[in-house]
């Protein structure tokens, strides 16, 4: 069952209804009645995978209240070698054997390798990563172990989060859960909107970008132009899809009384690698924080060993995405970025406040260079990936890169007010004119053919948005103020969700499956 199906609305609205009926208002009710739906919710895929996320959590809440009675490792260390076991066996026992097999034959050594070739559960990293975050944190105790069984299954299995995060720590999530919920007009005013956006960013722009990438990518004969392109727009696929994703979590949780936390903090619009990945996927990158990263010594045992551990964390994130080694090299690379700029003392702007117009060259270059590990990330042919990178991708990054400083220091040589003079010019209600004023002219002049690439503006409302908002804690649009207006623009992001979703609007396919769902 995807968020953006019929299936869906009509399952969250049966669950809404049922949730704040009045005989519903205790804690035990409410959970139950998640969790019910949170196991049909899952078996919608894949019933018989039922039975791995019901082991996973009776491992870690057997494993918290055994570490309560008689703190001994062996606790600890048997749940988290139960879960990752799981994890390893449907996610890389295969990839596994294939390389020790090819290994093994550099040498002359004929290795009979027994393949499972297992569907891989969907969801399994994120609840699984959720629930050895449990058991460690009620080890460090950080958390005290939950006692009720029906509170720790609904955490484990929490459907708005379930298939593919936020990955939520005990201490944020358990407590939420455990109090009983009441309607909120504002709060579920709030959730809509949110659902409204991750649709939109989903249906009308991930999606069809990520048509045109897949035509790209698979076709024989493409210059270096589409090739950077493609990489550009999967880019913007991969963020709006996933993002589009955390956004209906977030709302569909949000109804329902509960806050999950922010996965992307618009990354977009980072001045430095460091600080991009403080920005993307952050529940992800903070489990690696938390419980590997520190483990290992983090900072604490010298420069060269800070490195490492970094290093570490990004192979296993890398890995983390799937076995394949686009996925490690991916990681590879991020690490070697990440640890560059922290040799070079590049800032990771924790503290510098928001991003400004002149950051334009800085926001550039981190883009590009997230886009130059996505082609590893996207391609599963590894000596093709680094030919376009080395071929295409890197250099027009660097090319555009420095056109837009020349560009900047011209500008700044010229006149110090100019760029003070280009931020009023390039508000939110001038970009959004322009784009207006783009689509109706672009629309008269190329008529039907522009409808197939509408999502290319579509893209630009979106960071056109979140450059509005980037002040604020809210990462969803910036609705108008004035009703009518903003129902407006409610029926208009209504009418393209339809238009691309319903009406298959081309050139869109029918599979539209959540990027993230696969790892």
């Amino acid at each position: 069952m995807e968020f953006n199906s019929l299936g869906y609305v009509l399952f969250y609205a049966l669950v809404f209804v049922l949730y704040f009926a009045p005989f519903m208002r205790k804690p035990g009710r409410q959970n139950l009645l998640v969790l019910v739906a949170s196991y049909y919710f899952y078996a919608s895929w894949d019933w018989r995978f039922l039975g791995l996320i019901v082991l996973t959590t009776l491992s870690s809440y057997v494993t918290g209240i055994a570490i309560e009675r008689r703190r001994k490792k062996i606790f600890i260390v048997g749940n988290i070698v139960l879960n990752m076991g799981i994890l390893c066996v449907f996610k890389y026992f295969d990839f596994f054997g294939e390389n020790l097999t090819w290994f093994l034959r550099m040498f002359g050594w004929e290795v009979d390798w027994v393949f499972l070739n297992l569907l891989l559960p969907v969801g399994i990293s994120f609840y699984t990563f959720q629930a050895i975050g449990y058991t460690v944190d009620v080890w460090r105790k950080e958390v005290a172990p939950v006692h009720n069984p029906l509170l720790f299954a609904t955490f484990i299995a929490y459907f708005p989060q379930l298939v593919a995060g936020p990955i939520e720590k005990a201490s944020r999530l358990l407590p939420q859960l455990a109090e009983a919920h009441g309607w909120s007009y504002p709060r579920a005013v709030m959730g809509l909107r949110q659902i409204l956006w991750g649709m939109f960013k989903k249906v009308a722009v991930a999606d069809p970008c990520g048509t045109l990438v897949t035509t790209y990518y698979a076709g024989d004969d493409i210059g270096g132009l589409r090739i950077y392109i493609a990489a550009v727009l999967f880019a913007i696929q991969i963020y709006c899809d996933f993002s589009g994703y955390c956004d209906i979590a977030q709302g569909s949780a949000r109804i329902l009384g509960v806050e999950l936390m922010d996965n992307f903090k618009r990354p977009f619009f980072s001045r430095s690698f460091i600080e991009f990945w403080h920005r993307w996927h952050v529940s992800l990158m903070q489990w690696f924080t938390s419980y590997v990263y520190i483990p290992l010594g983090g900072s604490r045992k010298g420069t060269a060993r800070k490195y490492l551990n970094i290093m570490v964390v990004f192979l296993l994130s890398g890995l983390w995405h799937g076995a394949d080694w686009g996925f490690v090299i991916w990681g590879v690379y991020c690490g070697v970025v990440y640890v560059a700029e922290a040799i070079m003392q590049v800032p990771g702007h924790k503290s510098s406040g928001v991003p400004s117009f002149n950051d334009i060259p800085e926001l550039f270059l981190t883009f590009s260079l997230f886009v130059i590990g996505l082609v590893f990330f996207r391609l599963n042919d590894i000596e093709t990936a680094f030919m376009w990178n080395v071929k295409y991708v890197i250099p027009i990054s660097i090319a555009l890169y420095l056109m837009i400083r020349l560009t900047f220091v011209v500008i700044s040589r010229i006149t110090s007010t100019y760029i003070v003079s280009a931020e009023r010019l390039f508000t939110f209600k001038n970009v959004m004119y322009a784009i207006v004023f783009v689509s109706v002219v672009a629309a008269i002049a190329f008529g039907g053919r522009f409808w197939f690439h509408l999502y290319g503006l579509l893209a630009g409302v979106v960071f056109a948005c979140e450059w509005r908002t980037r002040r604020l804690p809210v990462t969803i649009a910036p609705f108008p103020k004035n009703r009518p207006v903003r129902f407006v623009v409610y029926f208009m992001f209504y009418m393209l969700i339809l238009a691309y979703g319903l009406f298959r609007l081309p050139p869109l396919y029918d599979d539209t499956q959540f990027i993230y769902f696969q790892f």
